[in-house]
């Protein structure tokens, strides 16, 4: 499932995903797996007990589910948290609530604190436009300087990632979190 039109298309010309990926969950055939990972999708659905119910019915029981979303107690939100853009929030103990009303047991919860990502999505909104309603936030400015600034920054993730790791650490057991949470349940 994906809202993106354009990296639909993209899959189904690229990947052979036709038959496979829709704008609509109806269009999703219904078999069952072992294990279904949902990354960032139900912060975007209208309706997320929609989402839930088909994945109910698409994890066999004794199977994983591994959803992420957005952390609704993030230190400070992008401009992208925001509609139409996310319709919904959670912080791990109502998106483990939620899922557990659909016959989900938590196994384990995961919260993400990263100066980096922090700062990386902080200076990427300085960069782009803030007139243009599209449901990135707006493009960039100037696309030359912000490739090659996220260029830069890509290849010098790793070395930040551990030099901030003591940092990130000290600030999640404060309390602090950015950007995302990671739930882990087993259909019961």
């Amino acid at each position: 499932y994906d809202f993106n039109r354009k990296a639909i298309a993209f899959g189904k010309q690229h990947y052979g995903l036709e038959g496979q990926i829709s704008t609509d969950l109806k269009d999703i055939p219904l078999q069952q797996f072992d294990c279904v990972s949902a990354f960032e999708i139900i912060e975007h659905m209208e309706n997320p007990v929609e989402l839930m119910l088909l994945i109910e019915g698409l994890v066999k029981k004794d199977g994983y589910l591994i959803l992420s979303s957005p952390n609704n107690k993030m230190s400070w939100r992008p401009p992208l948290d925001n509609p139409p853009h996310h319709l919904s929030r959670f912080n791990s103990h109502t998106l483990a609530r939620f899922i557990n009303k659909f016959g989900f047991e938590t196994v384990a919860i995961y919260e993400q604190m990263s100066i980096y990502n922090l700062i990386r999505n902080y200076i990427g909104t300085l960069y782009r436009n803030k007139n243009e309603n599209t449901l990135r936030g707006g493009e960039f400015r100037n696309k030359d300087v912000a490739n090659a600034i996220k260029k830069i920054l890509n290849k010098s993730k790793f070395i930040f990632n551990i030099l901030l790791w003591p940092l990130d650490r000290m600030l999640h057991s404060l309390g602090f979190r950015y950007i995302g949470q990671v739930i882990i349940a087993r259909k019961l």
